[in-house]
C-alpha cells in the first residue's frame, strides 16, 4: 500500500464548509488517502469527497489505458464499520483482516474523534467568527458563541447517536479544557 501525502499547504487556502475530520501519520504528518494494491484492484481511500475525486482523476490520468473504470462507494466512519463487523461474523472465509471487532472500532473512533476536536480548540472555526475556540472562551461574546458551538456538537452527536446505536461522543473534556464546564448545563 501507499500513502498519498498533501503537498505544503495544499489543503490550508480551501474554505472548509462544516466539520472536517483528517487522518494523521504518526500523529503529526496529515494524511489525503492511501492506496492499496490487490490482485484485480486499486483502492483509493480519503476521508473526504473532494479528495476521492481529485485521487481518481489524477490516478485516471496516470494510468490510462492500465485500469478500467473508476468504481466509487460513499460511506460514513460508522458505515465502514458497521459492514466490516457484518463480514467478519457473517463470512466463513473472512480473512484476520477482513472483521473488526466492535471495540476496537468504538476506540479508533474515540481516538480520531479525540485528536480531530483537540485540534479544533486551536483553529479557527466559521461558526465562531473565525476564531478558535480558546479565544472565543476568553471574553463574554464569545463565550456564548463557543457555548452554543459546543451545545450543537453535542446535541448532533446525541442525533448521530440515536440514529446509528451506540453511545454518543463525550465532550465534556472540551468544556473542562476551555474552562466553560459550569456553563454546560
Amino acid at each position: 500500500g501507499w500513502i498519498w501525502f498533501p503537498e505544503p499547504g495544499e489543503d490550508k487556502n480551501r474554505p472548509q464548509r462544516g466539520i472536517s475530520i483528517e487522518t494523521f501519520q504518526d500523529g503529526e504528518r496529515p494524511i489525503s488517502g492511501t492506496l492499496k494494491l490487490t490482485p484485480g484492484v486499486l483502492a483509493l481511500s480519503t476521508n473526504s469527497r473532494e479528495r476521492a475525486e481529485r485521487g481518481q482523476h489524477t490516478l485516471e490520468t496516470l494510468l490510462q489505458g492500465f485500469i478500467g473504470p473508476a468504481l466509487s462507494k460513499l460511506q460514513t466512519p460508522e458505515q465502514l464499520l458497521a459492514e466490516r463487523g457484518r463480514s467478519g461474523r457473517d463470512d466463513n472465509d473472512a480473512g484476520p483482516d477482513d472483521g473488526l471487532d466492535p471495540e476496537v472500532a468504538a476506540d479508533v473512533i474515540q481516538q480520531m474523534l479525540d485528536q480531530h476536536y483537540r485540534q479544533c480548540l486551536d483553529e479557527p472555526i466559521p461558526a465562531l467568527g473565525n476564531k478558535t475556540p480558546r479565544q472565543c472562551a476568553k471574553s463574554k461574546p464569545g463565550r456564548e458563541k463557543v457555548i452554543d458551538w459546543l451545545k450543537q456538537l453535542e446535541n448532533n452527536e446525541l442525533r448521530r447517536a440515536a440514529r446509528q446505536g451506540g453511545a454518543p461522543y463525550d465532550s465534556r473534556w472540551m468544556w473542562d479544557e476551555l474552562k466553560l464546564t459550569r456553563y454546560r448545563d
